[in-house]
């Protein structure tokens, strides 16, 4: 069974917040390959200015994300623009940083809030190349997407930011925080397991880095433990 593994960084829960990361990494359990060898993406959104929650704030200046937004465009040739609009860069292989627009023009309403038209734009259509082209995935189709929360998160970003329109998200979505219900419940959880917690049913301890590709390869680790 063919995946995507979705994670999505933001500076909230809320949908007004701003979407500052996207990692997508496709993995296969029929044929599964080590994590390190798997096609992923990862696209940042560096917006003229962050709407954002305290908490979510402070997550991403620890774990280094908000630095790495904070960049400018100096570095090797391997680090130039690659968009003729000078708004895409490069800046390792399948990672990309996108530049929002300066005069907050091209904005778009979802539910009474206000978003960057342009900027996501560019995400989707790099993501939907990158699909095609290295996955071979027909995105004409829905795509199966797994992740923590994945429904109730990361797919309303995706779905109020338009990216659906692009590329149709299979409703059946596999979250994995439900395939480790029943030991969560022995151990008198209340909600589902958090990822930090799956990690552990699965026999591993570490921290969560609170970056796409990184909490994408976790969620993939688990899932693989649970059905491999």
């Amino acid at each position: 069974m063919k995946y995507i593994s979705l994670d999505i960084e933001t500076t909230g829960l809320s949908l007004e917040n701003d979407i500052i990361e996207v990692g997508l990494v496709l993995d296969d359990l029929h044929n599964p390959k080590p994590l390190k060898e798997l096609p992923r993406i990862r696209v940042l959104f560096r917006h003229d200015r962050l709407t954002g929650q305290p908490y979510a704030l402070g997550m991403h200046a620890d774990s280094g994300l908000l630095k790495e937004l904070q960049k400018t465009r100096t570095g090797t040739e391997e680090n130039q623009v690659v968009r003729d609009d000078n708004s895409v860069l490069r800046i390792a292989p399948g990672q990309f940083l996108i530049q929002g627009p300066s005069d907050r023009r091209n904005l778009i309403d979802y539910d009474g809030d206000t978003y960057s038209q342009d900027i996501y734009n560019k995400g989707w259509d790099l993501i939907k190349k990158w699909l095609e082209e290295v996955c071979k995935v027909n995105t004409n189709l829905p795509i199966r997407i797994a992740g923590k929360n994945v429904l109730g998160f990361d797919c309303r970003h995706l779905q109020a930011r338009g990216f659906t329109q692009k590329i149709p998200i299979d409703f059946r979505v596999l979250d994995v925080g439900t395939l480790f219900l029943p030991e969560h419940i022995q151990n008198n959880g209340r909600w589902l397991p958090s990822l930090v917690q799956c990690l552990k049913y699965s026999g591993i301890q570490k921290e969560i880095a609170h970056t796409a590709v990184e909490d994408a390869l976790d969620v993939i680790e688990c899932i693989r433990y649970k059905m491999g």
